[in-house]
């Protein structure tokens, strides 16, 4: 019935002349992106109530103060976040905001529409952490103040796509890699690093931001990471563990040089950075042995598998490795010495 176009770089509203003699009405707002959406509330605004009946012909109600401006909140939002968040969780707001982009106006503004287009157009688990974020957003603009009403608030949020199993490497897969790394013409360099992720079960973004001053005879403190090369003084569950040294692990730090602040090193100097060392590194050797590739992260559950087989106590496990014993649970089978095993 109404429509929204551009006249001069200026936005209006094209309206039947028997609602609207003049046709035209023009909404005083640029013609651009972050306006549109006000374009699109005041058209359906409109429509609804020449449909309800409640049409004002005096089009008083009718003007860009009088709506929400989702883009707006959004900004404001981020803004907010910002100054909560560590970087690399940021990154998902900024991936949101990508998306914003190219969701059409009058979608954005209506919340079953945005579902339908989020779901048809992204991968579920991608529709379904967006529709998050921004039915998390217009519910902080409400509180705010921002908004004067949440137009998502009624939309359900859409079904999380179950995880993949675990899938340790087996004893054998374990040993013959950690071999691999140890003979390797151009990546041996590595093995010690690999090692100490089946090891130790830590997070790989543990193991790149280790430090020797974190070590000493008895026990590892892991209370560090490095996420997209940037050091954060606290792990991803933001809890810091003491993890036992072993002779095994004992033995395996005797061997590493002692010429730099951090235990494991790149290749040229400085921090091993994962994404090379998966892509180049680790996907080589995997593809050598003819393993079915998984990535360097389940050297974790490789561990937390053996230590459960060995009996090793749920809840030791689950400190051992900064996890909570509901997530051991959930994820691995198995319970029992408080002694790290011989693995």
């Amino acid at each position: 019935m109404i429509k929204v176009e551009s006249h001069q770089n200026k936005l209006r509203l094209v309206i039947p002349t028997k609602y609207y003699p003049q046709r035209y009405y023009y909404l005083g707002l640029p013609d651009e992106d972050f306006y549109l959406p006000i374009a699109h509330q005041l058209k359906q605004l409109i429509e609804s109530d020449i449909f309800s009946g409640n049409f004002d012909g005096n089009f008083e109600k009718y003007n860009a103060q009088s709506v929400d401006n989702i883009y707006f909140v959004w900004e404001q939002y981020c803004l907010f976040k910002k100054r909560h968040l560590r970087q690399a969780s940021f990154k998902n707001l900024t991936t949101v905001t990508n998306h914003l982009k190219r969701i059409p106006p009058e979608v954005i503004v209506n919340g079953s529409a945005l579902k339908l287009w989020l779901s048809s157009n992204l991968s579920l688990e991608q529709a379904r952490r967006v529709l998050i974020q921004i039915k998390a957003c217009a519910k902080w603009g409400v509180e705010m103040g921002y908004l004067t009403h949440n137009p998502y608030k009624l939309i359900r949020g859409l079904p999380r796509i179950r995880k993949r199993e675990i899938d340790p490497f087996s004893k054998h897969e374990r040993d013959r890699i950690i071999q691999a790394f140890a003979t390797h013409d151009h990546y041996d360099y590595y093995c010690s690093f690999v090692r100490f992720l089946f090891l130790t079960g830590c997070r790989p973004s543990e193991a790149v931001a280790l430090r020797w001053k974190k070590i000493d005879s008895n026990f590892i403190l892991f209370n560090e990471a490095i996420v997209e090369g940037i050091r954060q003084d606290s792990t991803k569950t933001y809890a810091s563990r003491r993890f036992p040294i072993n002779q095994q692990l004992r033995g395996l730090l005797s061997e590493i040089p002692r010429k730099n602040e951090l235990v494991f090193r790149a290749k040229q100097g400085g921090v091993i950075n994962l994404n090379n060392f998966c892509r180049r590194a680790w996907h080589t050797v995997i593809d050598e042995l003819g393993i079915r590739y998984r990535k360097p992260y389940n050297c974790r559950h490789t561990f937390i598998t053996e230590c459960l087989t060995a009996n090793i106590p749920v809840a030791t496990v689950a400190y051992w490795v900064g996890n909570s014993p509901e997530v051991i649970y959930r994820h691995y089978a198995g319970v029992c010495p408080m002694e790290v095993p011989m693995i």
